[in-house]
C-alpha cells in the first residue's frame, strides 16, 4: 500500500505540481524514518513528523525535547549514543549507531541513528542533522533467520553425528565382512591344498604303490629258489621269468601313468615361451599324435581351420588343451563305444580366434556343467579319474593363451559343445616373417 502511495504521488502531469514537503513526508512514513535537525547556536530543535511517530508522540501537543529523547533510550544503550554523539561533534565524524527505544507504551523497538556535525569557518559546531530509522521488524526477521539458522546447525549437527554413527557402523560391519570373507578364503585355500594334496598323493601313491607291491613279489620269488636243488631249481627259474615278465609290464604300466600325471600337473602350471605356427597344421599333428591311443576304435575327428591363419602363441598348451578335449570324449562321451565323431571348426572374428569342440557322445548333464572345471570334480573316481582334466584346460587357457573356455549346455545325449576364445597374434611384432 505504502508503495502504491509513491507511485501515485510521483504520477504527475504537466498540470499538477506537489509540495515537496508532503512528498518528503510520505517517503519518510514508508521508509519508517524520521528526520531531526539541532541548530546547536540558536538551541533549536526540529522533529519531522514520522520522527514523532517513531516515538508515539503527538506532534500538536508535544514540542521537540532532547532530554524526552534521551529519557526514551533504553538505560543499556544510553551512554554509547551519548558518546557518538559527543564525538562527532569534537571531532567532525558522522556516526551510526544502533540502540533501542522504550516508548510509553511499554513497547520496546531498535532504531538505527544516522548523525553528523556542521561547523563554522572557525571550526566551531553550530548545527547537527540526522535521522532515525525503525528497524524493528528488520531485527526480528533476522533474530529468527538466526534462531532458524541455529536450528538448522544443530539438525545438521545432529544428522552429521547419526551418519557418523551409521557410518562407524558400516565401516565395522565391512570390517567384520572382510574378516569373514578372508577366513573363507583361507579355508577355501586350506580346503583347496588339502584336496590337492590327496588328489596327488592318491594319482601317484597308487600307481607306485603297484609297483612297489609287484617288485616286492618278485623280490620274495626270486629269495624262495633253492639253488641247491638243481633239480627243481631250473623248474622255478623258468616260472620267475614267466612272473618277471608279467610284473615288469605292470611296474612299467604302474609308473608310466604316475609320470604322465605328473607331467600334465607339471605343463598345467609352467609358463612356456611363445612361438609362431601354422595352426591348421598343428591342430592335425595333435590328432595324428594320438592315434595309436585310439587304435581299434572308429573315431571320426574333422578339423576345420582356415589354411591362411598363423598364431604366435604357447603350441605346446594348444596340444595340451586338445588332447585332454578328445581323451575325455574318448572317456567320457564315448563310453562303451567303438564309433564316435568328433569335430574342430576354427573361425577368426575380429582379433580373435574362436575354436568350437564338439562330439556326438552322451553329453554333460547340466549339474556336471557347473562344476566341470572345478579342480578334483569328477563322476569317475572309481573308475580312475582324478577331476583335474578339465581344471587343466582350463589353467592352460587362461594362463598361457589368455583366452577362455566355456562348455554350452546342451540336451541329454546331444554331445559335448565347448567354445574356446582366445586373442589372434599372427606373429611376434619384433620379428619380419617371410612367406
Amino acid at each position: 500500500m505504502a508503495t502504491a502511495d509513491i507511485k501515485h504521488l510521483c504520477q504527475s502531469t504537466p498540470s499538477q505540481t506537489y509540495d515537496p514537503e508532503i512528498l518528503v513526508n510520505k517517503i519518510q512514513s514508508v521508509a519508517k524514518m524520521g528526520m531531526w535537525d539541532w541548530n546547536i547556536e540558536e538551541n533549536t530543535l526540529f522533529w519531522s513528523d514520522e520522527y514523532f511517530r517513531l516515538l508515539g508522540l503527538d506532534g500538536e501537543t508535544v514540542k521537540p525535547d532532547a532530554e524526552v529523547f534521551i529519557s526514551m533510550v533504553h538505560p543499556d544503550d544510553r551512554s554509547a549514543l551519548m558518546n557518538s554523539i559527543e564525538l562527532s561533534m569534537r571531532k567532525a565524524v558522522s556516526y551510526n549507531i544502533e540502540y533501542r527505544l522504550v516508548l510509553k507504551s511499554g513497547e520496546i523497538k531498535t532504531m538505527r541513528e544516522w548523525g553528523e556535525t556542521v561547523f563554522d569557518k572557525d571550526e566551531h559546531p553550530i548545527r547537527m542533522v540526522g535521522y532515525m530509522q525503525d528497524i524493528s521488524a528488520f531485527k526480528k526477521a533476522h533474530m529468527e533467520l538466526e534462531l532458524v539458522k541455529q536450528e538448522l546447525e544443530l539438525l545438521v549437527q545432529q544428522r552429521t553425528s547419526e551418519l557418523e554413527l551409521e557410518n562407524f557402523k558400516l565401516r565395522k560391519s565391512l570390517e567384520q565382512i572382510q574378516f569373514a570373507q578372508y577366513r573363507f578364503v583361507q579355508s577355501e585355500k586350506n580346503t583347496t591344498l588339502n584336496q590337492l594334496v590327496e588328489s596327488v598323493s592318491s594319482e601317484v601313491n597308487a600307481p607306485i604303490g603297484v609297483a612297489i607291491t609287484a617288485t616286492s613279489h618278485l623280490r620274495n620269488k626270486s629269495r624262495h629258489i633253492d639253488y641247491a636243488d638243481t633239480e627243481h631249481a631250473q623248474e622255478e627259474l623258468v616260472l620267475l621269468s614267466e612272473y618277471v615278465e608279467e610284473f615288469t609290464d605292470l611296474i612299467l604300466k604302474n609308473l608310466n601313468r604316475a609320470s604322465e600325471f605328473l607331467r600334465r600337473t607339471e605343463k598345467s602350471s609352467s609358463q612356456e615361451l611363445p612361438q609362431r605356427f601354422h595352426l591348421q597344421t598343428h591342430l592335425q599333428n595333435i590328432v595324428d599324435n594320438l592315434k595309436p591311443e585310439l587304435e581299434g576304435r572308429h573315431y571320426a575327428i574333422d578339423i576345420q581351420c582356415p589354411d591362411d591363419i598363423y598364431q604366435f602363441g604357447a603350441k605346446d598348451s594348444y596340444e595340451q588343451v586338445f588332447k585332454n578335449l578328445i581323451m575325455n570324449s574318448v572317456i567320457h562321451g564315448f563310453e562303451g563305444r567303438i564309433v564316435g565323431n568328433i569335430n574342430i571348426v576354427v573361425e577368426k572374428i575380429g582379433k580373435e580366434l574362436t575354436f568350437t569342440y564338439r562330439d556326438n557322445g552322451k553329453g554333460i548333464s547340466k549339474a556336471d556343467v557347473t562344476r566341470l572345471f572345478e579342480p578334483f570334480y569328477t563322476t569317475r573316481r572309481k573308475h580312475g579319474g582324478s577331476g583335474l582334466g578339465m581344471y587343466f584346460v582350463r589353467n592352460l587357457i587362461d594362463r598361457n593363451l589368455s583366452g577362455n573356455i566355456a562348455c554350452i549346455p546342451q540336451k541329454i545325449a546331444a554331445g559335448a559343445y565347448f567354445q574356446i576364445t582366445v586373442p589372434h597374434r599372427e606373429s611376434d611384432p619384433k620379428i619380419v616373417y617371410l612367406q
